[in-house]
């Protein structure tokens, strides 16, 4: 399988597997299906025709699909219009590429190998007998959708939506580590805002306020990424969408 078809799919990967789990280990009836065969058969269905490309990285029918699905098969949505379920649906494809992305053009690409031993490690977790038996019967039902065996995800599809994953993970890292630390005067109105940290030591007020600072920051930093993307739109129907998915 060629590395840019294992990067989407490690992408479309990410996208299924990153949605509420809520909604993924649901079962509405769909057909008499699970949601997660529904997702993935519907993937399935689809093809990798380019709809768009965010810096150079193709946006393909699967993917637009799967993000789609996952945020209207979401029970927090079901009065979103449909207008609105798309440019969400967009918009957070926006984020996932222009993170990778930038990833890629910091250097913090995962190599195979590591992303490789990563999906291991997870499989001898998911396999244990301690393991969650309904993560178990969610990537049964997702890859009985999506018409492809354990063995085929395990040694192809998972390490590269680990790579994206862990790729984007490293990125993360390195601008957490330059936060300044915080403070006094930004703790003290930290603890004013949560009444439930009134009794919390210093260190744990420190954590708290340094994980929402960073939350904003990450969150400022994603959509300045999206508003300097190079987007060039391919399928018309997202000629409309695209500048309602930039500033949602």
């Amino acid at each position: 399988m060629k590395k840019k078809t294992l990067f989407l799919l490690g992408i479309v990967l990410i996208v299924i597997l990153s949605a509420t789990l809520g909604v993924l280990f649901s079962y509405h009836g769909l057909r008499g299906q699970s949601t997660a065969f529904f997702i993935g058969e519907n993937w399935r269905n689809k093809t990798d025709r380019v709809f768009l490309t965010v810096n150079g990285e193709p946006i393909t029918e699967r993917w637009w699909t799967t993000a789609y699905d996952n945020v209207r098969l979401n029970p927090k949505n079901d009065r979103m219009p449909e207008e609105e379920a798309k440019v969400a649906a967009l918009h957070s494809i926006l984020r996932q590429a222009v993170l990778y992305t930038e990833a890629l053009k910091k250097g913090f690409l995962v190599s195979e190998e590591e992303a490789k031993s990563f999906a291991e490690e997870q499989r001898k977790l998911l396999e244990a007998p301690e393991a969650d038996p309904e993560g178990k019967e969610f990537l049964k039902e997702l890859l009985k959708g999506m018409g492809i065996t354990e063995e085929e995800y395990w040694s192809q599809m998972a390490p590269a939506s680990y790579r994206v994953t862990l790729t984007i993970n490293r990125l993360k890292d390195s601008l957490r580590q330059s936060l300044p630390a915080p403070t006094p005067e930004e703790v003290q109105d930290f603890k004013s805002r949560h009444p439930e940290f009134e009794d919390a030591p210093q260190g744990i007020l420190e954590q708290g306020l340094l994980k929402e600072k960073f939350q904003q920051f990450w969150d400022n930093f994603t959509e300045q990424l999206i508003s300097q993307a190079k987007i060039e739109v391919i399928d018309p129907q997202f000629s409309d969408l695209l500048p309602k998915a930039l500033s949602p």
